[in-house]
């Protein structure tokens, strides 16, 4: 058995704070399908962007920085839709997307004269948050949502090799950033939207470089007795869900009062060169039984890795045996090559259901080829389900009486000015406890504030 070394590095982190430049300028005239955006148009763009990326931290600008790292988002460039790369923990922080509004456009057959200044900002807004996204690590599959759903069609479940046959009612799926791909179809609806959001997935993706520990394993082959335990972080996560969706497997619950935390576990491996059935690698999660959790590897779609080697991965999700041994788990164990109908050479296993019993799941990675040998990294992911506290309020004389159940526990009180974008500010006065409820007593002043429970 070869040696085994391992060591935990902490991720830097770059996320926090990310700024993406917006730049019409450079490549303004360079094409034939190039468009002079206007003041209007660029300060419109600028802003929807922004408030897109508000929520975890992120800004987006017209003017460069000056002392700290940012990435750009280049328009009317030759390249109707690409970036640098999937850059999973944010690793560049100064890397860049090229994104042409008026060819897309024409994607859906709208071109001149037809192309409307409202358009215009639609398609670069869309197309814009698709790109940045990837680089911050967002893959097209990101935009199967809600988590837990699985793919949105057995169409989509037909384009994994083989076949993905889990669940298939991702009917949120149309609405994320992430499926704007000729693969999930680039349709002129989608395209001119003004409601799509950032999917859990691409949220959990953005932040990991703040909150999860990068797990790396040095070259060595393993048997599955001896997988490597592997911890899962955990992080509180904005919650992106538009009202009227019900989050999988938490009946009757509008997701957007649902407070979501992010379970990850991120690990850097390598496979050296040798025979197909000794190329594995095992690790072993803790669990919940009952949810369902995404597996994903990254190897040559991901840029930022040195040294790099081509490299095709298979993954399997295992379990124990009683009476020793190990067995597949549920349903799926195949793998997403090269040849399946998305991005990158990559195996993902979408939401793989737990069993309630489980407490712990093996993780096999191994090389679609046998003679294929690199580095590769594993993510596996999932969210824990809260349900967000009732805030009331109540007029008494001059105050107001702000309450929630003492069964929220872990729930502070925030409050703003306007909804506009920027942070809330922590309420300083203690919560009293009443009965069964935390009760804050504050004086009626003449500016407006609005209020909201928030855990820090």
């Amino acid at each position: 058995m070869a040696a085994r070394i391992w060591m935990v590095v902490a991720a830097v982190p770059l996320s926090a704070g990310q700024i993406f430049l917006l730049d019409f300028d450079t490549y303004e005239g360079a094409v034939a399908d190039s468009h002079t955006y206007t003041p209007t148009e660029r300060d419109q763009i600028t802003a929807e962007m922004d408030a897109h990326f508000a929520p975890l931290g992120m800004s987006v600008t017209q003017t460069a920085p000056v002392g700290q790292p940012f990435s750009t988002v280049f328009f009317n460039t030759a390249a109707a839709s690409t970036s640098d790369g999937i850059d999973l923990g944010n690793r560049n922080p100064s890397d860049n997307a090229q994104v042409n509004a008026v060819t897309m456009l024409g994607v859906v057959d709208i071109v001149p004269p037809n192309i409307t200044s409202e358009m215009i900002v639609r398609a670069s807004v869309n197309v814009g948050m698709h790109e940045a996204l990837h680089l911050l690590g967002a893959r097209h599959q990101d935009a199967f949502a809600l988590l837990g759903a699985g793919v949105p069609t057995s169409a989509v479940a037909a384009k994994y090799i083989p076949s993905y046959p889990g669940f298939a009612m991702a009917d949120l799926t149309e609405r994320s950033f992430m499926s704007l791909t000729t693969l999930l179809g680039v349709t002129e609806e989608k395209l001119l939207a003004d409601d799509l959001i950032i999917g859990t997935r691409s949220v959990i993706k953005a932040m990991m470089g703040d909150h999860v520990t990068v797990t790396q394993r040095l070259p060595g082959n393993q048997l599955p007795e001896d997988a490597q335990p592997v911890s899962v972080d955990t992080y509180e996560i904005p919650n992106t869900i538009p009202p009227g969706y019900e989050f999988p497997f938490f009946p009757g619950e509008d997701a957007s009062t649902l407070v979501l935390t992010a379970g990850v576990a991120w690990i850097e491996g390598s496979i050296g060169p040798g025979d197909a059935p000794t190329l594995k690698n095992y690790f072993v999660l803790p669990v919940i039984g009952g949810r369902p959790y995404s597996i994903e590897t990254y190897s040559e779609i991901l840029d930022y890795r040195t040294p790099f080697s081509p490299f095709d991965t298979s993954v399997a999700a295992l379990r124990e045996l009683p009476g020793g041994g190990f067995g597949t788990l549920a349903y799926y164990t195949g793998s997403s090559s090269n040849s399946d109908g998305f991005e990158g050479s990559d195996s993902t296993i979408t939401d793989l259901p737990v069993p309630p019993v489980l407490t712990s799941m093996l993780v096999d990675v191994l090389p679609e080829n046998g003679d294929l040998a690199g580095d590769y990294e594993l993510l596996v992911y999932s969210i824990l389900v809260e349900k967000l506290p009732e805030l009331t309020i109540e007029r008494s004389g001059d105050d107001v009486v702000l309450s929630w159940p003492t069964t929220s526990d872990g729930f502070e009180l925030e409050a703003k000015t306007d909804l506009g974008p920027g942070p809330w500010t922590r309420v300083p006065d203690a919560p009293v406890v009443d009965a069964s409820f935390y009760r804050v007593t504050l004086p009626i002043i003449p500016d407006r504030r609005f209020f909201r429970l928030a855990k820090p």
